[in-house]
Formats: C-alpha cells, structure tokens, sequence
C-alpha cells in the first residue's frame, strides 16, 4: 500500500477529529452501504474544519499516554489571519526535511552545518522583542523595525558573521537588495545560496538577486502544516517532495496535500488554499522525477506605508495577534488588518470571548512596536465569526487599500 494510503489509513482509524467529524464515506457496493476505506473518496479539509470543529485532530495514543519533551509545537495563521495549532513529533519533524536537505547538497553544495542568516516573526511573546538570536550555527533577525537604517545595520552585520546561505522570504529579500544598492554595499563574500520560501516569488525578483548577491538562488514551498512541500531544483522546475507530501490537483487548480511524515497532527486530503498546475512525467536534467508543481495563486505580501515614507514588514501585526494570544489564551481565533491611508488601520478580529475585548486592544497596541506606526490610529471591528474577504478573494491578513 502506498505511504499516503497507509497514513490516511492511520489518521482515519485514530483521530477523532477523522473519524468523528469527517467520517468515512459511504460507500455503495450495490447491495448495501458499507465503510470501506478508499483513499481518493475520502473528504477533502480545510482549515476551516480543523479550527470550527473543536475536535481534536491529535490521535487517540497521543492524548492518552503522552510525553512533551519530544514535541515540537506551533502555530500558524498563515496569510489567512486564522489560527492553528500544529504538532509534531521531534523525530517526524527532521524525518520530512531529510529530502530537502539532500537537494540542497546535491543541487547548491548546502549543508546542515553552514553558517545561514534568516529572519524570523517573534522570538519573545511581550512587547520586549529579540532583535537578534545567534544559535549554533544560524543567525536570525526579528521582522520588527526593519527600516532602512536597521536594515542597512542587519546587512553589515551579515557581512561580519559570513554565512553560507541565507533562508529570506521574498519581500526580505527586496528590502535587502535596495538597501544594498543605495548605499553600495559591498556583496557578501562568503554567500553560496539564497533560497526564498513563505511567499509569492517572481521571477524578476529572483533574477535579481542572483546578480545582485552573485550566488545560486531556488524557490522552496512549504508551510507550517507539512514543512517543504516543493522545491526547485538547477533548472528552474518545482519538484514535489515525494517523501515528505502526496499533492493532489483539484478541477479547479487547487492543490490538495497529504502528510506522509506528521503523525501526530494528520493532515489528509488538505486544502492549502493556493492553486497552480501539477505536472507528471516531467523528464527533468536534474534526475527527479517527482511531479511539477506551477503556483498560480498563493501567499503574497504587502508592506505597510508609514508616516515618514518607510515602507514595514506587515508580519509586525501577525507578532501582535500572536502576543494576545500567548497572554490571554488564544482568544483571536482569526484577524485581519487593512490599511486605509496612513496611520489609519481597520482591526478585523474574530475573538470567542468578547469579555476580553478591551484587553485585546491593549495588548495589540502595545506590542506595535516600530516607532514609524506611533501615530497610527486604530478601529476594531469585532466579528460574529469567521471573517470573509470583502472582494470574494483568499482572505489575507493584511491589505492596503
């Protein structure tokens, strides 16, 4: 039996969320309805139902006789503002990276041991962010504040660390480019590889910053939910990681994905919520002949225009939301934030305790921490339940208007 099929399988038989709330579907062998297991009529989730079910998706064995000193957990709301938490077992967790890691050795020369820099949401729930975390080998630096003065100091000090590659969303990416050209900073010597993840890449953009940085450059889709779901090898195409996820194609282009690798949050036949082409039989140069995954539509980024004409990194909000939840017990159940001209936001949430209302606001305010939003005004709007895109679109958790 096909892994996919085997952990379908095991999701189906030991979480309730599966059994219970998804349930088997009937399956009409001409004489009478039975509960057989057959993989492609399984239902198709979302988000959505894992969140509203109240459910839980962990499975039987884990709830009952469980350890977490070898868990790692997280949450996520990814581009949609709605949250969730996902579970791994420590051991799963490194087993659905070990395809990538050997991509990156074989197609870029990377290894687990270089030196990288990276940037992260939040390292410190309160309003007291880590602007910068050195562990081991890697060196991260916080979203908040990343102007052009601070960006210019973080590129300075990527020099003095020299790493090997870098791991950048592409906006990150941008910023960090136009900082180095305005003030003709000098490339960073010891760079190797750049590899962009978390958002829409252009091509343009990836052009650039190979010439730019002098370096090798690939595109890497993951997500919270599976880690690296496709990857893009020397010659330009996306190739799913086959060890890691089955992908799917719906008729209408969105891609549907199976974990082969978390047992302990299973994800089966899960709407990711972007859409492109999947391609078969691709006979590549590179050797893989995995499928081709071709985004259409996914998680883009927009920056918030400020008062003084910088332009900030709209994960500040997401470390916000994140910080109310850690405080009052993950109370915003989702959000979004539209800028309607400068310092002027519309505060969209979805909160299931609306008693704590006032300590959302504060809490919230409080942890916008970049000085250039210290006029920015506020106005909430508290939802009677999930929020719905106003243009019929994805929801993203941030827009301009």
């Amino acid at each position: 039996m096909e892994k996919y099929r085997q952990i379908a399988k095991y999701a189906y038989e030991k979480s309730i969320f599966y059994r219970e709330f998804v349930g088997y579907r009937k399956i009409n062998d001409g004489e009478k309805d039975t509960e057989e297991f057959e993989f492609e009529k399984l239902s198709i989730i979302s988000k959505d139902d894992i969140v509203d079910s109240k459910v839980p998706i962990l499975p039987i064995e884990y709830m009952i006789h469980d350890s977490n000193d070898e868990v790692i957990t997280m949450s996520t709301s990814g581009s949609t503002g709605k949250t969730l938490k996902v579970e791994w077992n420590k051991s799963d967790y490194y087993k659905s990276m070990t395809e990538l890691w050997i991509l990156r050795k074989k197609y870029y020369g990377i290894n687990p041991n270089d030196k990288m820099c990276y940037f992260y949401t939040t390292r410190n729930l309160g309003t007291e962010e880590v602007m910068e975390s050195e562990i081991g080998n890697t060196l991260g630096f916080s979203k908040t504040s990343l102007n052009k003065v601070r960006m210019k100091e973080i590129y300075e000090r990527i020099c003095e660390y020299q790493p090997v590659w870098m791991l950048l969303q592409p906006s990150t990416a941008q910023i960090l480019a136009d900082v180095m050209r305005q003030n003709h900073l000098p490339c960073i010597e010891s760079l190797k590889y750049i590899e962009f993840s978390g958002e829409m890449l252009s091509e343009s953009l990836e052009r650039q910053v190979k010439k730019m940085f002098k370096c090798d450059v690939a595109n890497q889709y993951g997500s919270y939910e599976f880690n690296s779901i496709a990857y893009e090898c020397p010659y330009g195409n996306m190739h799913v990681v086959g060890s890691n996820v089955h992908v799917e194609n719906t008729e209408d282009g969105e891609f549907v994905i199976t974990s082969l690798t978390n047992k302990r949050t299973p994800f089966i036949r899960y709407r990711i919520g972007d859409s492109g082409i999947l391609l078969h039989n691709i006979n590549c140069c590179c050797g893989n002949r995995n499928p081709v995954i071709r985004l259409t539509v996914g998680r883009s980024h927009y920056f918030v225009e400020c008062e003084d004409g910088t332009k900030l990194n709209a994960y500040i909000f997401s470390r916000a939301v994140d910080n109310i939840n850690f405080i009052l017990d993950d109370v915003v159940k989702q959000f979004q934030v539209i800028q309607r001209a400068v310092n002027d936001f519309k505060v969209r949430m979805y909160v299931d305790d609306r008693s704590q209302i006032s300590a959302i606001k504060k809490i919230f305010e409080e942890n916008i921490l970049d000085n250039a939003l210290q006029n920015a005004k506020f106005e909430y709007s508290f939802e009677e339940g999930y929020i719905k895109d106003e243009h019929g679109d994805k929801l993203m958790y941030f827009r301009r208007q």
